[in-house]
């Protein structure tokens, strides 16, 4: 099954970015004036406060922890999406070769070998209480949703929502946001666009600070993609790296202490 298509333009030596109507020129503007030195929107802000680190010695537990892990695994976070992601088509024509309930979906590219990867995620509440800190940990773990299924990065684009940039300290997450995420995609060495960027001046429900990151990547041989589950009995983790816990708004904190505040260790 085909799809429809319209060659809509083309790409011209002039760097000129030109709109013709039935034969009329309607628009003739220079590409890089609209790019690269577009006005930059620097309204008042203000930055947001750092939150303290929530030392685990100051937590009692409200239960033990078995009941603990039970109450987690039935949240709207950590919960199983089958319900939802099972109402859409999820095949895309019989190529998906990775469903969704992993880290990232793999589709085949035609008949193979190549394969794309492809993962978005954001963790608001990270974002809110820091937002720079909460901006690279966005683009971090979308690269490690790639990397966790064998795809190399190769693209990242964005969804900025944020909440009215007239109040300063939402100009202030919205610019920390903007910084920290930028860090990690340079360092990546991949290509990125910023796909949309959406300010409100009305009131936003839940969080006021959304910055989704998406990326592509791609698979060699997308039949050694690697999958979630284990393999077999026995089978060994292994950790890469030096890693710390925090209890500073992880979801142990808000749904099994009932507290919702603090703030998450700083991102490599």
């Amino acid at each position: 099954m085909g799809l429809d298509f319209a060659i809509v333009g083309e790409t011209t030596p002039d760097k000129r970015f030109v709109v013709r109507h039935q034969g009329v020129e309607m628009v003739n503007l220079p590409i890089k004036e609209l790019g690269d030195e577009a006005p930059v929107y620097d309204r008042p802000h203000t930055p947001t406060p750092k939150l303290p680190v929530i030392e685990a010695a100051s937590i009692t537990a409200p239960m033990p922890h078995a009941d603990a892990v039970e109450k987690l695994l039935s949240s709207p976070d950590l919960c199983s999406k089958r319900w939802v992601w099972e109402q859409y088509d999820h095949l895309i024509l019989g190529n998906t070769v990775q469903r969704p309930g992993g880290d990232a979906a793999v589709v085949r590219v035609q008949a193979g070998p190549k394969g794309l990867a492809l993962t978005t995620d954001v963790t608001p509440r990270y974002c809110e209480a820091d937002p720079f800190e909460g901006g690279k940990q966005a683009v971090a773990e979308t690269w490690r949703n790639l990397s966790a299924v064998g795809a190399k990065p190769m693209a990242l684009t964005d969804n900025l929502n944020f909440g009215n940039p007239e109040r300063s300290e939402i100009m202030g997450s919205s610019s920390a946001v903007s910084r920290g995420s930028r860090r990690p995609a340079r360092r990546s060495n991949s290509r990125s666009c910023r796909a949309t960027c959406r300010s409100t001046t009305r009131p936003m429900a839940g969080r006021s600070c959304r910055p989704d990151h998406r990326w592509v990547g791609l698979l060699d041989d997308f039949s050694k993609s690697a999958t979630i589950a284990f393999k077999a009995a026995d089978d060994l983790i292994v950790l890469l790296g030096e890693t710390k816990g925090w209890l500073g708004q992880s979801l142990y904190l808000r749904d099994i202490c009932g507290r919702e505040e603090g703030r998450r260790l700083r991102s490599t």
